[in-house]
């Protein structure tokens, strides 16, 4: 006994206990179903399936590679391996992936211990992991099996920052944030913003300057990689939109103040929320954050320079969360509390660095008072009690009813609840009841097409198709993969009588889909009819 407490380093406990606690927190995931993209990405995604199915994966757009062909401009070549190499080893075993989720999230946890302890945090690198990994807003990555996308790429940001902080050669901290920021942006691209924060994480030790040069150079290098494969393989690209820069300060501004609450109070986390814009607001936001931000710098560089990389390596995580979300709010006026998880990580580096600025004086505070041992404690009591919030979001998961309904317990004013509402309703087949709640968020998203099925259908089930085909068209052709889209189109034009546009649809669709039961049942019907006349 004596000689295996000897072989178990302190190091290994920590590891253990960091990991024990992740995967308590998020236990009820396990009773979780497939949900949002888990159908047509893994579930019911013939490419998963095989040997041949892995080329296309790692050569296609996310979407085109799935059970609902779309075109989107995602190139997640390392995400369409892993769907692949855990269908492989798991199946349609909605535990066993579920499992597999929580493994990732834990080795996320222990991997940010680490990259703590090697950018100068040792002593708030167990409680800054221990948080992170027990925390609500974690819960909506790690309980959707679509999450481990962000759980692989921040496995491989992090150990990037543990090798970058360790390596004194410029030549092996460029190749080794080259190949971080390859790995990662090939998972999601929002791991573009590594290319950023390992430089930070390079700056951390001697020849700050020189090591910061070397991993910027790594990383652009890797983005321009990226950008070549995206070019190969023909994904199409990234639409800047016509949003000018005030309008991205006001939503980059209000995706952090949403995301900054869901790490402080996690109270009603949604699958969707309104990202309401803040205007003039947005202003004050990025100075107090800047203000932040230098203020965090002095205290560093005045009683903790060793730890000055780890503040502005959580600046870096926050403010591209914020930014590189604001496209997605600006197109969609909703975002995802699923960014959260990003804006916690940001959270731990930055409470790490701000503890690095405030140790001294923390504990000769601490030396004399009774109360010492009462603030040791304190962390991980917050760490307990956040817990039970983990769970009841994780529960959450359980199936796509369980979360609409709760987002509308949540959020019963939000538009997206509203949306969450009727597609609840939609799928029933209660048309009647959801075509309220579906012209409700059209009204409030007058740009958004989420809600034309809904609608499109209600007026074809009222006689008016005519009004329902501009509705539906450019609804079935940016989903061409969803077959109630097309089967809902066909019925709208087969009810107004356009048979030339069913034979347009069928010319379009039919070489992509031709034996879809509502492909050939149009293709039938519209021989039938032409036939009659």
């Amino acid at each position: 006994m004596s000689s295996l407490r000897r072989r178990t380093s302190p190091r290994a406990i920590r590891a253990t206990a960091i990991a024990a606690a992740a995967i308590a927190a998020h236990l009820p995931a396990l009773r979780a179903g497939f949900v949002l993209d888990d159908g047509i990405l893994l579930v019911e995604n013939p490419y998963v399936r095989t040997l041949a199915g892995l080329r296309t994966l790692v050569t296609s757009e996310l979407f085109a590679a799935s059970a609902e062909s779309q075109n989107v401009p995602y190139y997640r070549p390392l995400s369409g391996a892993l769907y692949w190499v855990s269908w492989q080893l798991f199946g349609a075993s909605a535990v066993a992936q579920h499992a597999f989720n929580l493994v990732l999230h834990a080795s996320v946890a222990v991997m940010l211990a680490f990259a703590l302890e090697a950018l100068a945090a040792a002593r708030a690198a167990t409680l800054a992991a221990v948080l992170f990994a027990v925390h609500p807003a974690t819960a909506d990555t790690v309980a959707y099996v679509g999450g481990r996308q962000d759980l692989a790429g921040w496995i491989c940001v992090l150990a990037g920052v543990v090798a970058i902080a360790r390596l004194r050669s410029p030549r092996a901290i460029a190749a080794a944030c080259f190949a971080a920021t390859a790995a990662a942006a090939s998972f999601r691209e929002f791991f573009a913003c590594v290319a950023i924060v390992l430089p930070l994480a390079a700056a951390s030790a001697g020849e700050r300057a020189r090591r910061a040069i070397a991993a910027g150079v790594g990383g652009i290098a890797a983005i321009g990689a990226l950008w070549v494969l995206r070019r190969a393989v023909g994904v199409i690209p990234f639409e800047p939109g016509d949003a000018g820069p005030l309008a991205l300060l006001g939503a980059a501004a209000s995706v952090g103040l949403r995301l900054a609450k869901d790490v402080v109070a996690p109270t009603d986390l949604a699958v969707y929320v309104s990202a309401p814009p803040l205007g003039a607001i947005a202003v004050l936001v990025v100075a107090a954050f800047a203000a932040m931000a230098f203020a965090l710098d002095r205290a560093l560089a005045r009683r903790a320079i060793e730890a000055r990389a780890l503040g502005w390596c959580g600046i870096a995580i926050a403010a591209a969360t914020a930014a590189l979300h604001a496209v997605v709010a600006i197109k969609y006026g909703a975002i995802s509390d699923r960014y959260a998880y990003e804006a916690a990580m940001a959270a731990a580096f930055l409470g790490a660095a701000a503890f690095a600025a405030l140790r001294a004086p923390l504990e000769r505070a601490l030396a004399t008072s009774r109360l010492a041992p009462l603030a040791r404690a304190f962390p991980f009591v917050v760490a307990v009690a956040l817990a039970p919030l983990t769970w009841s979001r994780a529960a959450q998961y359980r199936d796509q009813e369980s979360l609409q309904i709760a987002m509308i317990a949540e959020r019963p004013d939000d538009p997206e609840s509203r949306l969450a509402e009727s597609f609840r309703l939609f799928a029933r087949g209660d048309v009647e009841r959801a075509y309220p709640h579906c012209a409700a968020y059209r009204a409030a998203r007058p740009s958004s097409d989420r809600a034309n099925l809904c609608v499109g259908t209600w007026l074809v089930v009222n006689g008016r198709a005519k009004d329902a085909v501009p509705l539906l068209r450019p609804y079935a052709l940016a989903r061409q993969g969803d077959p109630r889209a097309r089967r809902a189109l066909f019925a709208a034009l087969f009810a107004s009588g356009d048979l030339d546009g069913v034979a347009a649809m069928i010319a379009e669709w039919e070489p992509i889909f031709p034996d879809a039961p509502d492909v050939v049942e149009a293709r039938e019907e519209l021989t039938r009819r032409r036939s009659s006349k």
